[in-house]
């Protein structure tokens, strides 16, 4: 397969030459991804099932306890999505086994979650992984770019070069004319 490297993008990060063998790369992050959940969520559901307190708890609060689990469950679908889309364009080799770890531990957290063993420690997790996806996005430049309009300005990493000004103030708007009494003494 020929690599390329793109100038647009950071050092690091190839891309295929032909468009057939470039999703190659794309296709085996998110097949490596989606096992590695698989796997994961079953691992995790084996180990915290014979710990479960679901038997022991009155039904009105389990029923509570799992919708709340359920609304951790769609934030998790959420940065699941944004890592399988993330996937789908150049990245570095680093940046995607970071976002597959997290994702994976997000995973397990919310299945520990649902069989309600040792709640604080699954909590921890989830929130612990979902700073580890936003620690890894700070860190990868390439997210933002391509984006239209000013939120692609405002969140692209591209840097001002020094002594340029941005349009707001170079067009003249944002800055408000004041005008101050002369101090003077012609009359």
């Amino acid at each position: 397969m020929l690599k390329t490297v793109n100038p647009n993008l950071p050092a690091g990060v190839a891309t295929s030459g032909s468009s057939a063998a470039g999703r190659h790369p794309a296709v085996l992050y998110r097949a490596g991804m989606l096992l590695g959940l698989v796997i994961a969520a079953a691992a995790t559901a084996s180990i915290t099932a014979p710990l479960s307190a679901a038997g022991r708890t009155e039904p009105e609060l389990l029923n509570l306890l799992h919708g709340m689990v359920l609304i951790k469950a769609s934030m998790a679908a959420a940065a699941v999505a944004f890592i399988f889309w993330r996937f789908g364009r150049p990245i570095e080799k680093s940046h995607a086994v970071c976002y597959t770890l997290a994702a994976l531990l997000l995973v397990s957290a919310v299945v520990w979650l649902w069989s309600l063993a040792s709640v604080p420690l699954a909590s921890f997790f989830f929130y612990a992984s979902l700073a580890g996806i936003v620690a890894v996005l700070r860190t990868d430049g390439t997210v933002f770019d391509g984006l239209q309009g000013s939120a692609g300005r405002f969140l692209s990493r591209q840097k001002r070069q020094p002594g340029r000004q941005c349009s707001r103030h170079r067009a003249g708007r944002g800055v408000r004319a004041v005008r101050t009494p002369s101090l003077s003494t012609e009359s």
